[in-house]
């Protein structure tokens, strides 16, 4: 790894023969967006874009365990500013993991300018965010005929402003798997989530207005780049 303490970017080569940056001025950011303020950091080994405040580290995840941590951190070395291992939360479904990626820095030197030129310049609408995600509460509901179940839904992570646009817009559908398709109804038929109040909890009501084998109830992402979120790993469980 090559770190420039003065700009605070950096490039690593792993072993797999991938590539790794990480910097808080990333080139070829939309305007406006957190990737454009914040640390980000984009990897070709899974793919990913990690954009997060080093000062939001009171805010506590739990995992399944019933482990509660940091819900993201970065650590740097003392006195400086060069970056030695990041940590987040994920969660997964009905699982939730602590992800930490350690940094061994190599050399402490400005990077050569042509590192940088494999950045692609269209990262920022093509490449997977790993932060993206959804919560809610609860996650699996028992819900009877004709009563209903209300569940708390809020974005784990700020949106993607898109050619200006903040919103993302949250839906849903039957599993797939079910054979009775409308054995459950929900309200609102939507509900919309912006870069500034992503994190503010929203209700959605669920009602099973017959018996049926509906389960599962999967979201579907509109905007912000969460349309490329795994949104099987969100849905809602109903017994």
């Amino acid at each position: 790894m090559a770190i420039d303490p003065v700009s605070q970017n950096s490039y690593q080569i792993s072993q797999e023969r991938g590539y790794d940056f990480v910097m808080k001025n990333v080139p070829y950011t939309i305007p406006g967006s957190p990737e454009s303020e914040n640390f980000v950091e984009l990897s070709t080994i899974g793919i990913i874009i990690h954009s997060a405040n080093h000062t939001n580290e009171t805010e506590k995840c739990s995992l399944y365990s019933g482990a509660e941590y940091p819900c993201e951190e970065i650590y740097f070395i003392k006195n400086t500013e060069i970056l030695l291992r990041t940590t987040h939360v994920v969660h997964r479904g009905l699982d939730s993991l602590r992800v930490v990626t350690n940094y061994g820095n190599v050399s402490i030197c400005k990077p050569h300018e042509e590192l940088f030129g494999k950045i692609p310049k269209d990262w920022a609408y093509n490449c997977q965010d790993v932060t993206l995600g959804l919560e809610h509460d609860p996650e699996m509901s028992k819900v009877d005929v004709n009563q209903s179940a209300s569940v708390q839904l809020r974005l784990t992570s700020p949106l993607h402003c898109i050619y200006g646009n903040d919103t993302v817009i949250l839906e849903w559908q039957p599993s797939k798997n079910s054979s009775c398709m409308d054995c459950v109804s929900w309200k609102p038929e939507r509900l919309y989530f912006n870069s500034v109040k992503f994190e503010e909890p929203q209700e959605l009501i669920v009602t099973r207005v017959e018996n049926g084998d509906l389960k599962e109830m999967i979201p579907v992402f509109h905007g912000g780049r969460y349309e490329s979120v795994f949104a099987d790993a969100y849905s809602i469980y109903i017994e």
